[in-house]
């Protein structure tokens, strides 16, 4: 309320919630670390022996499209050797460890943002 004119401070609405959305989206991030890092350990229980499930194996066996194209676009556009070095070391890492560091990244990144 705008206290000389008596009408409410309009000025909030409709602003975008980008940090709460980062949050949200690190969150779920996390979750999905979570639940890959579960499905390892239940994996390894079942099997007698610990298997870890590569970031690129899971992307591939979710969409392998996207997955294709993403390469092309980084090897095409921004540079081979980014696709070559630094791609493959984030796709042959485990899933739940690059899911996490995403996630909690993108969350620090909001929580920063709303400071």
């Amino acid at each position: 309320m705008n206290a000389t004119t008596h009408q409410p401070d309009l000025s909030r609405i409709g602003r975008p919630r980008l940090p709460r959305l980062g949050a949200l989206a690190g969150g779920w991030l996390l979750l999905l670390a979570a639940t890959a890092f579960v499905a390892e350990i239940a994996a390894a229980v079942m099997s007698g022996m610990y298997r870890a499930f590569a970031a690129g194996e899971v992307w591939y066996a979710l969409d392998q499209n996207s997955l294709n194209v993403a390469q092309a676009v980084i090897q095409r556009n921004v540079h081979p050797a980014i696709w070559d070095t630094l791609a493959d070391t984030v796709l042959l890492a485990s899933a739940w460890a690059v899911l996490g560091t995403v996630g909690l990244a993108v969350v620090a990144a909001s929580l920063l943002r709303t400071r």
